[in-house]
């Protein structure tokens, strides 16, 4: 995982940008985004110098559901 980010993050913004929608995508496919599963994004995010603007409403205990889209 560390060499594909490491690899990503020489990537251009758009391929990025592109990459961090997909995984945002991935993450509320099931409309319900579990507090670890925003996290790991967020931690990608991180790898790939990408800021993340807050897209997650709190509902109940532990879940997350999607308010926005990245992009």
């Amino acid at each position: 995982m560390d060499n594909a980010l490491n690899r990503l993050n020489q990537a251009v913004p758009q391929i990025k940008k592109a990459v961090l929608n997909a995984c945002a995508q991935v993450v509320a496919a099931d409309g319900v985004i579990q507090e670890m599963e925003a996290e790991l994004l967020r931690a990608i995010a991180d790898a790939l110098d990408c800021p993340m603007p807050p897209f997650l409403q709190p509902s109940e205990a532990g879940k997350l559901t999607p308010s926005a889209l990245v992009g």
